[in-house]
């Protein structure tokens, strides 16, 4: 996710011009993984861009938002791992990548 104290964070919340900031909806979201019964990795990235990418074993979920959009008026694409190399490897290596780089958050 991204951090949110990040300069990245507070530029994007500038674009999007929006009283639901995207600080707020780290937060929220956040809350809501902390439920789950099962615990659940988070990691905190300042490298963000506007893109989600959620990978699933052989399935990527990935969210391209555009312009100052929100996130809900995202195109959303769904990617099958159909051969090595292909568009759902490339996403999955920048996920890990992200990944690799981000830093574990500290203990609300």
């Amino acid at each position: 996710m991204g951090d949110p104290d990040s300069p990245v964070t507070t530029e994007r919340e500038r674009i999007e011009a929006t009283p639901l900031t995207l600080a707020t909806r780290i937060a929220t979201t956040r809350a809501e993984i902390a439920k789950s019964p099962t615990p659940l990795p988070v990691r905190l990235s300042d490298r963000h861009v506007a893109m989600s990418v959620w990978v699933f074993d052989d399935e990527a979920i990935v969210a391209t938002h555009i312009g100052a959009g929100l996130g809900q008026d995202s195109v959303t694409l769904h990617f099958r791992r159909r051969e090595a190399g292909g568009p759902f490897d490339r996403y999955v290596e920048h996920f890990e990548a992200l990944w690799t780089d981000a830093q574990s958050p500290q203990r609300d």
